[in-house]
C-alpha cells in the first residue's frame, strides 16, 4: 500500500476516475471504489486506473480522508494500524458484496458458473 500521504481530491462520486497529486507533485490517475464512514471517520477506496511500479495490479488502496476546515481542503493518509485497516477493508467487502447482490439478483438461488462473490472472486454460496 502507498504510504505517502496526498491531497484529497475534489470528486463526483458518479465519476469513475480521479487524478491525485502526490507529494511530489506528480498526477497519479486512480479509479474511485468507495467512500465511507466507519466508526466516526470517513475512507476512501482506490484502485490504480494505470499500471504504476510501486503498486500491484489489482491492489486496493485504502486512505483515511482528513479535512482541514481551515485550509478548505482535505488530506489522504494512510491507516498505519494493521487491525484498523483489516477491518476497513472487511467494511468494504461487506459494502461490495451488498451492493454486488443487490445487481446479482441471483438471491442465493442462481446456477451461474459466472457467479462470483464481488469482493473477493470466490464462487458465490448460490444454491443450485
Amino acid at each position: 500500500m502507498n504510504t505517502n500521504k496526498t491531497n484529497a481530491p475534489e470528486f463526483d462520486q458518479e465519476e469513475d476516475s480521479i487524478v491525485l497529486t502526490m507529494e511530489d507533485g506528480s498526477e497519479k490517475a486512480f479509479n474511485y471504489e468507495d467512500s465511507f464512514i466507519y466508526k466516526d471517520k470517513k475512507y476512501l477506496c482506490l484502485s490504480p486506473a494505470e499500471e504504476m511500479e510501486e503498486i500491484s495490479e489489482g491492489e486496493l488502496l485504502i486512505y483515511e480522508l482528513k479535512e482541514d476546515e481551515q485550509k478548505e481542503e482535505g488530506m489522504l493518509s494512510p491507516i498505519e494500524d494493521e487491525s484498523l485497516l483489516e477491518e476497513v477493508y472487511k467494511e468494504y467487502c461487506k459494502r461490495y458484496d451488498e451492493e454486488f447482490e443487490e445487481s446479482c439478483e441471483c438471491d442465493g438461488e442462481c446456477d451461474d458458473e459466472n457467479c462470483k462473490c464481488g469482493c473477493c472472486g470466490e464462487e458465490c454460496d448460490c444454491e443450485d
